[in-house]
């Protein structure tokens, strides 16, 4: 069995991709927004921090980027009214060419938004049952649903520790193969499973193999006559 989210959805559910601009005034401050100035918003998102610097000066232009489609059309329904002031790029700012000079100030503002949260269609949270995903770019093929139920154990401890710093992460990526190969004999067409739990090594077993102490044992019989 797959696995997914499990959490329920709210029935009421409307996610919206609003941009509330975190430290919206030191930006500003930090970037030093000049009239006529030409700034680069690698994340646009809803186009909250584009705004302030469009409101800053006068004749401001932004090239606005985002990897993700809801995020552009959100921008470019919320920044509508500086018309050809903003130019609008689906891109990934790591995949974006350009040379530091081409602008007059860059912002980069990373990490997931509160719509990928509390959008269950696009899997990022635990919170509703939904098929994991977490493509910020949906045109990618590989998406996290696809890494956690085929990548192997080592590949999924490294992913965690590489890109999460989590200090747990071959014990983490450890049961989440324990718990793949748990739901794929439970809920095989083909076999019967015969354990209800799994058969741990005994003491006199673990005394001499130590590293048996981790071993579980999954029994199942032939459901074909």
């Amino acid at each position: 069995m797959p696995i997914t989210n499990q959490s329920s959805q709210p029935s009421n559910f409307e996610p919206t991709f609003s941009h509330i601009p975190v430290l919206g005034k030191e930006i500003i401050t930090g970037l030093n927004i000049q009239e006529n100035g030409h700034y680069l918003d690698t994340t646009v998102g809803g186009g909250g921090h584009s705004r302030l610097i469009l409101e800053s000066a006068s004749n401001t232009q932004i090239t606005a980027l985002d990897q993700d489609e809801d995020a552009l059309i959100a921008a470019k329904n919320n920044l509508s009214e500086y018309g050809n002031r903003v130019e609008f790029v689906r891109s990934n700012f790591a995949e974006y060419n350009f040379t530091a000079n081409t602008f007059d100030g860059i912002i980069a503002d990373l990490g997931v938004s509160s719509y990928h949260l509390d959008n269950p269609e696009r899997g990022f949270s635990f919170r509703y049952e939904a098929d994991l995903d977490m493509r910020m770019d949906r045109r990618q093929s590989l998406n996290a649903g696809e890494i956690i139920n085929h990548w192997d154990e080592v590949e999924l401890a490294d992913i965690f520790y590489k890109y999460g710093e989590e200090r747990l992460s071959r014990r983490i990526a450890k049961r989440i193969v324990e718990r793949i190969a748990k739901h794929s004999l439970k809920d095989s067409q083909w076999l019967k499973v015969l354990t209800k739990k799994p058969i741990t090594a005994q003491e006199e077993e673990i005394s001499t193999n130590p590293r048996s102490r981790s071993a579980k044992l999954r029994i199942a019989e032939s459901a074909i006559s």
